[in-house]
């Protein structure tokens, strides 16, 4: 079992923005030291990724309502998680997926189970603004 030190280290890693600062001081690596190999540059290119589910979600708060944008994003959660697992397994020498090369799916499910959190929390964050701003 994790401790509990670890659990509250991945859970602020995961929190948008201050996912960035974890990155550029290297404390990443401490908490999740799967990425510890990548460059900085490559897990802030990771990362933007992740940024862009923070536009998704003001442009879904613009153009839907909200419970209705959440559904939508949770439809293609259910359709991506799993393939993204099998494309990782499929393709192991992906930029962004090197990590997995020699990983059990147990070992990567839990891997996504976070990495699901931090794209939950800026999707969330995006909806937040688009509802502020629109």
């Amino acid at each position: 079992m994790a401790s509990l030190s670890l659990i509250l280290e991945k859970l602020a890693a995961n929190l948008p923005i201050l996912d960035y600062c974890y990155i550029l001081t290297g404390r990443i690596n401490k908490a999740f030291p799967v990425v510890a190999y990548m460059s900085k540059k490559k897990k802030l290119l990771a990362q933007t990724e992740h940024l862009s589910y923070m536009f998704l979600g003001i442009l879904a708060q613009i153009l839907l309502q909200t419970y209705l944008a959440l559904l939508i994003f949770a439809g293609c959660f259910v359709v991506a998680f799993p393939l993204e697992l099998y494309l990782i397994k499929k393709y192991p020498n992906f930029v962004t997926w090197e990590w997995a090369k020699n990983k059990s799916y147990k070992f990567i499910l839990s891997v996504f189970g976070w990495v699901s959190i931090n794209i939950i929390l800026y999707y969330l964050t995006g909806i937040i603004i688009g509802k502020i701003l629109f």
